[in-house]
Parts: C-alpha cells; sequence; structure tokens
C-alpha cells in the first residue's frame, strides 16, 4: 500500500507539475493519496477486483490531479484569487474524458461479450489464467500447488517451474513430467 500510495501522489501531480508551486506539489500528492484511499474503497465496498489498484490510483488521483491547477495554478488559480474559470475548464476536461471513455469502453466490452471473448470457461477461471494460459503460477509460492492442480484440472500446457528455457512445453514432456514427479 505504501509504494500505491507514492503512485498515487505522483499521478495527482503529473497534471499540473508545471504550473504549480513546490508546496502545492506536495499538498496535490496528500490529496492524491487520500483520494486513492477513497476510490480503493469504494471499489472493494463495490465487490470490484483490481488486484493492483490501477483504478483508483490512474483513475481515481489522475482525474483529481487533472482539476488541481484550477486550484493551484499562480496565475488562474482560485487559491491565488482569480475565480473558478480555470477549475470549470479543468471539471469540463475530465467530464469529458469520462464520458469519452465510458462509451469506447462500453462498445470494446460489447464486441467482446458478443464475441464470446468476454469471460474464459469456468474450468479455466477455476485453474486460473496464469496456470491455463502461462503454464504455470505466477508466484514461487504457488509452485506447491501446481502438481496437484496439474493433476485435478489436467493442464495442456505446463513448465518445469525453475527451468524457464521449456515455457509452453507440450503435455508429456520431460518438463510436465518433472512437474508432475515434483522434481
Amino acid at each position: 500500500m505504501m509504494c500505491n500510495g507514492n503512485l498515487a501522489g505522483l499521478v495527482a501531480i503529473t497534471g499540473s507539475a508545471d504550473v504549480v508551486e513546490l508546496w502545492a506539489s506536495f499538498v496535490i500528492g496528500i490529496l492524491g493519496g487520500f483520494a486513492y484511499i477513497g476510490v480503493a474503497k469504494l471499489l472493494h465496498a463495490l465487490k470490484v477486483d483490481d488486484p493492483v489498484d490501477a483504478v483508483p490510483i490512474h483513475g481515481g488521483c489522475g482525474l483529481l490531479g487533472a482539476s488541481m491547477p484550477g486550484w493551484f495554478d499562480p496565475e488562474r488559480g482560485i487559491l491565488y484569487g482569480h475565480g473558478g474559470l480555470q477549475w470549470g475548464y479543468q471539471l469540463l476536461g475530465t467530464v469529458v474524458f469520462i464520458g469519452w471513455s465510458l462509451v469506447l469502453h462500453g462498445i470494446i466490452v460489447a464486441i467482446l461479450y458478443s464475441i464470446g471473448l468476454m469471460r474464459v470457461d469456468d474450468k479455466t477461471e477455476e485453474m486460473g489464467l496464469d496456470n491455463a494460459y502461462c503454464g504455470g503460477p505466477a508466484y514461487e509460492s504457488e509452485c506447491y500447488q501446481a502438481k496437484e492442480e496439474v493433476q485435478q484440472y489436467q493442464i495442456p500446457y505446463q513448465t518445469n517451474i525453475t527451468d524457464n528455457r521449456r515455457i509452453g512445453a507440450s503435455r508429456g514432456d520431460d518438463a510436465m513430467q518433472d512437474l508432475v514427479s515434483g522434481q
């Protein structure tokens, strides 16, 4: 979470780094951290699966950062007595971006859903995409479960976890035999 907090602050300040003062960069970074935590908790409450918190960091903090020049820009910002016109422009830009993203995302999801590529089958989902498509577990701690998964799900492609040159070895190859026998 600490690394994601750092990323949140960096993403939040990126959009306005060239127009704000140093103290404002610090404040925007802190606000980005709060935005990250808030959006992450919201997604968790909505039961949206985002294992690397990409949406809270890049979506929440990016949108927050996009509106910050309207507050912190010395030449046009609200905090410097220049009114809210610049902030209005920044908010309009974020709303247009959200709308554009939702429309394009909706079109792509609809196409993928209609041709059957939106989800994997139940068996593949249960055994995990790493095992099904990449030939083995993604993390070393999962290697201990690999033998049971190979036997339970009869994975068609598997590798010897310790031999990266054998990625994609087909069933019956030495890599598969080594994995099943526990070597």
